[in-house]
């Protein structure tokens, strides 16, 4: 009898110690899954616009000019590597003014050319070094020839420069970039409905786990 009872003993202690280590294990899950905290972390976008577009989209709003953005593409190519494969990476050029505007169709223009990822790289240097030059005359020349070095001839740079398509692509990425409600480049938005806050994460490699963080909760 007393060695039923020192068995049964044994094995409610064992249970006991079991559900501990559960309910530690929940604990940490949970402490985990608020990690990050809405209105700290993250924010919902001004305005929700076209949802089916931006669904299981990770959208970048960037500016050539931005050093910050320069800084940030690095770590953004990184999380794109490893990526969840139904999450679609889309970059949204940034327009306040007509300058950031000539700087979109730089950015939709060369998406449509093969060597896409090298002179996207190219156009932060250059935009960066011409932030001094106001003259949007002088800024189109210049790129004229930076485009012509990636086999983009002139007349060709300035016809897509004024073509009806990259015009609708502009005032497309402007109407995003008002709805989201940004105030600063680079920002992150996640599905059309969140917006990374990046005063409160302490690097770029938090802000992307900040949408990994949203992309999880949206599941």
């Amino acid at each position: 009898m007393n060695k039923k009872i020192t068995l049964l003993l044994a094995a409610l202690i064992l249970a006991a110690c079991s559900e501990s280590k559960n309910e530690s294990v929940n604990t940490a899950a949970s402490m985990q899954n608020e990690a990050y905290v809405f209105d700290t972390h993250y924010k919902n976008v001004k305005e929700v616009i076209n949802p089916e577009a931006t669904k299981n989209t990770v959208t970048e709003f960037f500016w050539y000019g931005c050093p910050h953005c320069k800084a940030f593409e690095p770590h953004l190519e990184t999380w794109e590597k490893t990526k969840p494969a139904n999450i679609t990476l889309q970059r949204s050029p940034a327009i306040w003014n007509e300058t950031m505007a000539l700087h979109a169709k730089l950015f939709f223009i060369a998406s449509t050319m093969d060597k896409f990822e090298a002179l996207h790289k190219r156009l932060f240097e250059e935009v960066i070094n011409l932030r001094g030059k106001k003259d949007l005359a002088i800024q189109t020349t210049h790129f004229a020839n930076v485009f012509a070095e990636f086999g983009l001839q002139e007349n060709d740079f300035k016809q897509h420069l004024a073509s009806p398509e990259i015009q609708v692509q502009v005032e497309q990425a402007h109407t995003a970039m008002k709805a989201s409600g940004l105030t600063g480049t680079p920002t992150i938005m996640v599905n059309g409905k969140y917006l990374i806050l990046n005063d409160g994460v302490k690097s770029h490699a938090d802000i992307m786990a900040v949408a990994d963080f949203l992309i999880a909760k949206e599941k």
